[in-house]
């Protein structure tokens, strides 16, 4: 029998990764506000390297149960799990993007869109949230077809040293670009090779948790501590630098992200964790993340056309709106999608797929 149950902790993090870069993008487009609380806003762009370290676990944790259970992994049969899970609803939220595009701009599709190469453009023309699946879809690639070359079927302390090492690797590769890190939302933010730490850190943590001879007594019994300084680091985090942020900054954010998670996965179920609005967000967050700047888009033109909204109106209906997209894409495309993936390609009966 097959083992379905979500770990509510890690629901709240999905909810909260998603609330974030909603909030995030959602005040980008109503009216000004001060800017040292911009500088705060600004961490919620971060939800996405939260979706990272959550995506990078999942990844992980079925690539280390399959390979515990089967002795290998079946890696056509885990790549079409995956990609059967995320490129169709990525694909109907392109087409949905594209007919805006194309009915206000007159735009030309650009087909590097169908092959997830458009996180390497200099600047997305347009459906802007995609270039972080582009990101997960060449990272689920590369887990499933280099991963199993170099990984140890025995040697724990070597494959911990690995995936620390890849994890460093988009680090090296910002600090090699450090002159270009004042380019904002550009191809130096979003090409995979500057951002897919999260996703390496997250295997990483799911391969310590699979592993019996790791314990995280110390963490969790200074769970208090590790808090506090999670958040003085992320009240600083906005005051760096630009340069130093663009160089570590990413690192750090994923850092503190794996801990949160370690505490989510180690220790008990908070109440509001298991409450339905939180379940209902985690289930619809890969739906809200694909819909919601077309949300966004659609209030902004009732605004900017029929209602002058105040702000606080603008951001409410625009968080509603969202919220009514999102859940509608989830019961229409996201869910019907998953029910096809399990009729063509069923998990095994000993793993658990999500």
């Amino acid at each position: 029998m097959i083992n379905r149950r979500r770990n509510a902790n890690l629901d709240l993090l999905r909810a909260t990764a998603i609330l974030s870069v909603v909030i995030f993008h959602t005040l980008q487009f109503v009216d000004q506000y001060n800017p040292i609380v911009a500088k705060y806003i600004h961490l919620g762009s971060y939800g996405v390297d939260l979706f990272f370290v959550l995506s990078g676990y999942l990844i992980g944790s079925l690539y280390w149960k399959e390979l515990k259970f089967n002795g290998f992994v079946n890696k056509i049969h885990f790549l079409l799990r995956r990609v059967l899970r995320t490129v169709p609803p990525y694909l109907a939220a392109l087409a949905l993007a594209y007919s805006a595009v194309f009915v206000a701009r007159g735009e030309a599709f650009n087909w590097g869109y169908l092959i997830f190469i458009q996180n390497y453009y200099s600047q997305m023309p347009f459906f802007l949230v995609s270039w972080s699946l582009c990101v997960e879809e060449h990272f689920y690639l590369v887990v499933v077809l280099l991963l199993p070359k170099f990984i140890s079927p025995t040697n724990i302390k070597y494959n911990i040293r690995l995936l620390i090492f890849l994890s460093l690797l988009p680090l090296v590769f910002r600090a090699l670009n450090y002159d270009l890190s004042g380019h904002g939302f550009s191809y130096y933010s979003t090409a995979t090779h500057f951002r897919f730490e999260g996703l390496v850190l997250g295997v990483l943590i799911a391969y310590l948790h699979s592993s019996t001879e790791f314990k995280f007594t110390t963490l969790i019994n200074h769970k208090k501590s590790a808090l506090a300084l999670i958040a003085l680091t992320l009240l600083l985090l906005p005051w760096a630098p630009l340069g130093i942020t663009y160089v570590f900054g990413f690192y750090v954010v994923a850092i503190i992200f794996s801990v949160l998670l370690l505490f989510a996965v180690e220790t008990a179920e908070t109440v509001i964790a298991k409450s339905r609005s939180v379940k209902q967000l985690a289930y619809a967050s890969y739906s809200i993340y694909l819909t919601h700047s077309l949300a966004i888009q659609a209030v902004l033109f009732v605004k900017e056309n029929y209602f002058d909204l105040p702000m606080v109106v603008h951001f409410v209906m625009t968080i509603v709106f969202i919220y009514l997209v999102g859940i509608a894409f989830y019961l229409v495309v996201e869910k019907p999608t998953m029910r096809l993936r399990d009729m063509m390609v069923p998990s095994s009966k000993r793993q658990v797929y999500a």
